[in-house]
């Protein structure tokens, strides 16, 4: 009767053994998974990045160039007027 307690407490181990590594397989998969979405992610926001400091370059320089077409257009006003 003891033998068959501890062979049945030895089969109902190994299913659980089992079913733990199934779990860690499918945990390992979401690892690797949300892993490579992360590293995605961050691909996106280093272009998102690298787009706005353009963007802002473009935006200074435009800035720039109005100031100086606006000084040029007061200047001629100012010699005809």
């Amino acid at each position: 009767m003891y033998i068959f307690r501890l062979m049945t407490e030895v089969q109902k181990l190994e299913s659980e053994l089992t079913l733990l590594d199934s779990q860690l397989d499918r945990k390992e998969k979401e690892k690797s998974l949300l892993t490579e979405t992360l590293a995605d992610a961050n691909a996106d926001l280093e272009t998102l990045t690298a787009e706005n400091k353009r963007l802002l370059a473009d935006w200074n320089a435009l800035v720039v160039a109005m100031g100086q077409r606006d000084s040029a257009y007061g200047k001629v006003l100012h010699e005809l007027g």
